[in-house]
C-alpha cells in the first residue's frame, strides 16, 4: 500500500517532538496536517528555510 503524505508528516512530528507516532497520527487524523502544522507553528518543512 502507498504511504500517505499525512503519515510521513506524522512520522516527522513524532520524531521531532519525541512522542509516539500513534498518538500523533490519532491527533492529526481528526484535522488536516496543514492545519496542524499552521497551528503548531514550530513544525515546518525542512526546505522552507525556517531552520537556522
Amino acid at each position: 500500500s502507498t504511504i500517505s503524505p499525512e503519515y510521513e508528516a506524522c512520522k516527522e512530528v513524532a520524531r521531532r517532538f519525541n512522542v509516539p507516532l500513534g498518538a500523533v497520527y490519532q491527533a492529526v487524523s481528526r484535522i488536516s496536517v496543514e492545519d496542524f502544522i499552521d497551528e503548531e507553528g514550530s513544525v515546518v518543512p525542512k526546505d522552507s528555510g525556517a531552520y537556522s
